[in-house]
């Protein structure tokens, strides 16, 4: 168990270290059963080093990511009230452009267009519908310093929004980037500071 993580009995609301590490803390605290449905899950980068649950359902968002994501309800109609938690961890930043971010290949990219990312955050409450009474879910999540129109865009808020259409919010987590983007640093005259942080929201299924 990680005590600098959790602390005695709590996880604490920032966590540190590498983003699995963190969602494993938070993840240890909120389950309470071993069937957990990730949509997202890629390369596996959020579960590495981690104790898989017995019950994990994996898939992955990248292309055709909205038939993997839109579609469950249709494709998987045995999921309705079969999980104990969701985990959620999408594209979470819009571009206009692909992103020469470095990390893109390991972590996936976000060059869809902030109409999709809309879709994304609007979708995020029907999957309440996989979860049992009382199940949860955790959405990670991040704010974006958007260049074309140099506005601070609290992605965050927006998601807290869609999410309590389906789940009332129970936990919130500060995640601290251990590296962030070198591109961040070459936008000349920002009017803020940089972005170097994400969310982790944890709703329970109303």
């Amino acid at each position: 168990m990680d005590h600098d993580l959790l602390g005695p009995r709590y996880p604490r609301s920032v966590l540190t270290g590498t983003a699995a590490k963190a969602f494993g803390a938070i993840l240890r605290f909120h389950l309470t059963g071993e069937r957990v449905l990730d949509p997202t899950f890629g390369d596996g980068i959020s579960w590495q080093g981690l104790a898989k649950p017995s019950g994990l359902v994996c898939s992955d968002i990248r292309e055709p990511w909205r038939q993997d994501v839109f579609r469950l309800r249709e494709q998987h109609p045995e999921y309705k009230g079969a999980f104990d938690l969701v985990y959620f961890d999408p594209p979470y930043f819009a571009c206009v452009a692909a992103s020469s971010d470095e990390r893109a290949g390991a972590y996936g990219g976000y060059t869809q267009s902030y109409a999709d990312l809309s879709a994304l955050i609007g979708f995020a409450p029907e999957l309440a519908w996989c979860l049992r009474p009382g199940g949860k879910i955790i959405l990670k999540c991040g704010d974006q310093y958007h260049v074309p129109t140099r506005r601070l865009w609290l992605h965050h808020l927006e998601w807290c929004r869609s999410l309590e259409r389906g789940f009332q919010l129970v936990d919130f987590y500060v995640y601290p980037f251990y590296r962030a983007s070198p591109t961040a640093y070459q936008v000349k005259d920002r009017p803020s500071a940089i972005v170097s942080h994400s969310y982790f929201i944890v709703g329970v299924k109303s």
